[in-house]
């Protein structure tokens, strides 16, 4: 009776971990995404050669490219030093290739894979960063000194903010926007799912301006 129970469990064992040693064999691991500035330089590597990234032309210019010129941090020197130059398309054609992150405008970027780059059940071979960073510190209302519609304006701006409306008339405006280019325009190839090279595409990420 013991032996007949100590070869029942033995086979238990050995199934369960043949099987989790073939699940783990076939099914692809992923990779960790790149969220930050910092993640980019540790990943190029020193000299470079490792990990690239790039942005747009037009965020080369004015703010940005202050941000850039003027900032102290090394990380942000030598993100600004390695920057390749694309268009947002061509970008995300680098991101789809591997090894390549696009620095782009949140909403900007958001739009245009939704429209172009996402099918219809949701999937998209992109990852959008959850760490952004911002280069402006604030946007302000000019007002005149004195001007007696500056406090209840103010105090407008606050509640609408606190209570989230503002951030669902963007999410609305980026709905819209994707809904109206999806059916004026055409989509680029989305990976299959069941390719393992459109697995694999689905780590590449992209940082993000706020």
């Amino acid at each position: 009776m013991l032996a007949g129970w100590w070869l029942l469990f033995s086979l238990i064992i050995t199934t369960g971990y043949r099987s989790s040693l073939i699940a783990h064999l076939t099914v692809q691991s992923k990779t960790k995404p790149m969220e930050t500035l910092e993640d980019l330089v540790r990943e190029g590597g020193v000299g470079g050669g490792g990990w690239r990234w790039g942005t747009e032309p037009w965020l080369l210019r004015g703010i940005p490219r202050d941000y850039y010129s003027k900032h102290t941090d090394p990380v942000v020197k030598e993100v600004h030093r390695r920057m390749e130059v694309f268009d947002a398309d061509a970008g995300l054609k680098e991101v789809l290739k591997g090894g390549f992150s696009l620095i782009d405008f949140e909403n900007y970027i958001r739009i245009i894979i939704a429209s172009r780059y996402t099918a219809d059940n949701g999937y998209t071979p992109f990852f959008i960063s959850k760490k952004g960073f911002s280069i402006t510190s604030a946007f302000g209302w000019g007002f005149r000194k004195g001007a007696p519609n500056y406090e209840p304006f103010r105090r407008l701006i606050h509640a609408l903010e606190d209570t989230g409306i503002i951030k669902y008339w963007i999410a609305n405006v980026i709905d819209h926007k994707v809904k109206e280019t999806r059916a004026t325009g055409e989509m680029s190839d989305i990976p299959h799912l069941t390719d393992t090279q459109g697995v694999r595409q689905c780590q590449f990420s992209i940082v993000l301006f706020n």
